[in-house]
């Protein structure tokens, strides 16, 4: 640093370091673009979606919003009916202790520590036996011991949901959502035809597209062949790329 005022750079100099070294001052071939992009989901969005539609989409899925009823059970579960027996009677004279002799005395690594409880389950989670008693008991009951091949289980219903059907209100947004979808999907299989014949017979402008199909036309930035460009969304594919630089 203290040097470089006494250095002296000829013209010479400069241009044989040019000559010598063009990949330093190379600048990659870079396109900018002006686009229109047509899409089922921007189409779907741009027509809402009818209470009468959704009425009838709700009622033609009911199956769908189903929910079966639900059990929450804990259990304590051991080796022999005896103490099988022992246990369902010490947690009858007081239920409250359940919990803590399930901690004691169960033999099911994955509830033990939680006090017996096996969260909710709905039909078919469970082993046969299990399920049978579980499903019959009333909440807050207490079983006889009941056998299955993993040993015998002393059960406590914990909690039951009644089968329901989810109203619309609570499926109202997804459904409108999936009715959008196929809303945009129908209308951009009859507009695309049209929107690629006038892009191609009105080459020299994008605007009447734009207008006709009411899209907002967009300006990319500078990109670069072979790098990403810095616009997200559809200009980040390749194939794209390929066709700007085509």
């Amino acid at each position: 640093q203290p040097f470089l005022a006494q250095v002296q750079v000829g013209a010479a100099q400069v241009q044989a370091y040019y000559e010598a070294n063009p990949a330093e001052f190379r600048v990659p071939e870079r396109v900018r673009a002006e686009y229109l992009v047509l899409s089922a989901e921007a189409l779907g969005r741009g027509d809402a979606v009818s209470e009468a539609d959704l009425q009838a989409a709700y009622e033609a899925r009911a199956s769908q919003y189903r929910v079966d009823e639900q059990r929450r059970a804990s259990h304590v579960l051991v080796k022999t009916e005896e103490e099988a027996a022992q246990l369902a009677a010490e947690a009858r004279k007081n239920p409250g202790r359940f919990a803590e002799l399930a901690r004691k005395h169960s033999q099911d690594p994955g509830s033990a520590a939680n006090g017996g409880d096996l969260g909710f389950f709905g039909r078919g989670m469970m082993v046969p036996a299990f399920e049978e008693a579980a499903f019959r008991m009333r909440e807050g009951e207490i079983s006889a011991p009941v056998k299955s091949e993993f040993g015998w289980h002393v059960i406590r219903v914990t909690g039951v949901q009644p089968a329901k059907v989810r109203p619309l209100a609570e499926v109202r947004a997804e459904l409108a959502a999936e009715l959008a979808r196929q809303q945009g999907a129908r209308r951009f299989a009859e507009a695309a035809e049209a929107f690629s014949n006038m892009v191609y017979e009105q080459a020299d402008s994008l605007k009447p597209a734009a207008e006709r199909f009411k899209l907002q036309l967009q300006t990319s930035g500078w990109i670069a062949r072979g790098a990403a460009p810095g616009d997200a969304g559809v200009l980040a594919s390749p194939r794209l790329r390929g066709a700007l630089f085509a």
